[in-house]
């Protein structure tokens, strides 16, 4: 299986939780791009990575509820204000080390939302409803489930509101 294919498929059977944490690999990704690209000098390459990572950090801010998340996700609408405009400043100062404190950031809050997903896994397995045979449904695009899943409140179980 290619890796576009591999991400579609974890994007389409991914949660809510799955698709934050999704994310954060993906910013993470493009961070480790954005150095790789800064030390070959491939201004280019780096400035595209660098408006990726903005892009996915600035979809995770936007996915925040901050009436029901409250002080956390207040607390995490500061902190990605802060990621972005360090992401920016990497950009303007071409350094590395800007770069740098965001991967730790980005890491400590991926781990944190995988050990949620961890977390949730077992409850969801054992709740999980069936599931009609793959080739009956026909297969919606990534970015449409993005748009269409439920939001965590809705569900009977206790859910981070963020």
């Amino acid at each position: 299986m290619n890796k576009g294919a591999y991400l579609e498929s974890r994007i389409l059977s991914a949660d809510a939780v799955g698709l934050i944490a999704i994310l954060y690999e993906a910013a993470l990704d493009t961070v480790a791009d954005a150095i790789e690209s800064l030390t070959a000098k491939d201004i280019a390459a780096r400035s595209k990575a660098i408006c990726k990572a903005v892009d996915i950090v600035d979809h995770l801010n936007a996915s925040l509820d901050l009436q029901a998340g409250g002080e956390i996700s207040r607390n995490l609408a500061s902190l990605y204000v802060y990621i972005r405009q360090r992401l920016l400043d990497a950009n303007l100062s071409q350094t590395k080390e800007p770069l740098i404190e965001v991967t730790g950031l980005l890491t400590t809050l991926a781990e944190a939302w995988c050990g949620i997903q961890s977390e949730r896994e077992p409850v969801e397995a054992a709740t999980a409803p069936e599931v009609a045979p793959a080739d009956s449904r026909p297969t919606p695009s990534p970015w449409m489930v993005l748009t269409q899943q439920v939001p965590l409140q809705a569900s009977g179980q206790r859910a981070w509101s963020f």
